[in-house]
């Protein structure tokens, strides 16, 4: 378990919420899930998964996030095309655009979190510390096994990724 302070984010194009801070987010655990609308397994699978977490939030005593964090095709991913994918599916957690930095194809948040590709996901405690995070696709039981365990569940991951391109760091 990592219980880490986690680096500030820099998001923008906040949609289903006002803009959000890290440190408005402690008292609750927060799951910060980090996703491209061209990733196969986030559409398939993270991003129900994730509006299911939303609906039980209460249930499970959890905020959820998501993250749209693009680091290929970047004109196909612009905000107006992730407003339309978004009302498309009906998806009603918050969500924000990662924000670049210069000529990085991979946006500021991604890197300064290390977060390796999407679908990733990273559990916050009420304190706003890290205890878990995953690269990779995981079923509802599972999430909510580490949600209830606060991160302390053994995970075995699966699926496809969408694992950052050329990424040097």
């Amino acid at each position: 378990m990592n219980h880490n302070h986690i680096p500030q984010w820099n998001l923008s194009y906040w949609i289903n919420s006002q803009p959000l801070e890290i440190s408005s987010l402690q008292g609750k655990p927060t799951l910060v899930h980090f996703f491209q609308m061209f990733c196969p397994s986030c559409v398939l699978h993270s991003l129900p998964t994730l509006q299911h977490l939303w609906n039980e939030r209460d249930k499970l005593d959890l905020q959820v996030i998501a993250i749209h964090s693009v680091f290929e095709h970047h004109a196909q991913m612009a905000p107006d095309a992730l407003s339309v994918f978004i009302q498309e599916f009906r998806y009603t957690f918050p969500i924000a655009i990662d924000v670049h930095n210069g000529s990085d194809p991979v946006p500021g948040t991604m890197r300064q979190w290390s977060i390796q590709g999407t679908p990733s996901s990273v559990l916050l405690d009420a304190d706003g510390m890290e205890v878990w995070r995953h690269f990779g696709r995981l079923d509802l039981g599972t999430y909510e096994d580490v949600i209830r365990s606060n991160g302390r569940a053994p995970v075995m991951g699966g699926g496809p990724l969408c694992p950052v391109m050329g990424d040097r760091s």
